[in-house]
């Protein structure tokens, strides 16, 4: 039987190491200057990078920079999307090993959370062949929300965080650990099928 499995973008695309350079270069943009990896590290830990301009601000603010939120969101753009998506969005690749992430597609009904907005999920969907449905949703929770409309059967969330499970939980959904220490683990996401 088909299993409805919910996966986070950022467990199955390398987008981070993308959108985290997007935001260093937006930051340098606007500061003038080179920016350490240690000092983008030590700010990624405070403000995700699932919120860019968030991000971006947040550093910014801290240096005593004030700017419109539709500048940061723009120059972000600039980098993270390019022109007409020839930006760093073309250095995102499936982490998984894309024959068996194919077969696991076959095998259950996959659907990957992401909080991207449309267009560059059907970007990326298009560019890596993913055969999956990418839902768009601002928090894990909306994202849930969502697939429990889009699936009729029980869902399971594939997380790799304690939050992911607790939020499991609360949503009262299975739940599979990515890389944890939990008794439902998994090592690699191609160990679902």
């Amino acid at each position: 039987m088909k299993k409805n499995l919910l996966l986070k973008l950022n467990d199955v695309l390398n987008i981070n190491n993308c959108q985290s350079m997007a935001i260093k270069k937006s930051i340098e943009f606007f500061i003038g200057r080179m920016v350490g990896d240690s000092e983008l590290r030590q700010h990624f830990k405070s403000v995700p990078l699932s919120a860019p301009a968030d991000s971006i601000n947040a550093f910014l603010t801290n240096k005593g920079i004030f700017l419109r939120e539709a500048a940061l969101i723009k120059k972000y753009g600039e980098y993270f999307r390019g022109r007409e998506y020839d930006g760093l969005i073309i250095e995102v690749k499936l982490l998984p090993n894309k024959k068996k992430f194919d077969l696991m597609a076959k095998k259950h009904n996959v659907m990957i959370l992401s909080h991207l907005p449309d267009e560059d999920n059907n970007f990326l969907a298009n560019m890596l062949k993913i055969n999956a449905l990418l839902l768009s949703a601002k928090t894990l929770e909306k994202g849930i929300e969502k697939a429990k409309k889009q699936s009729k059967e029980k869902l399971t969330l594939v997380g790799s965080t304690e939050k992911d499970m607790e939020i499991a939980g609360n949503s009262q959904i299975s739940f599979i650990g990515l890389k944890m220490e939990t008794k439902n683990t998994i090592e690699k996401i191609e160990d679902l099928f």
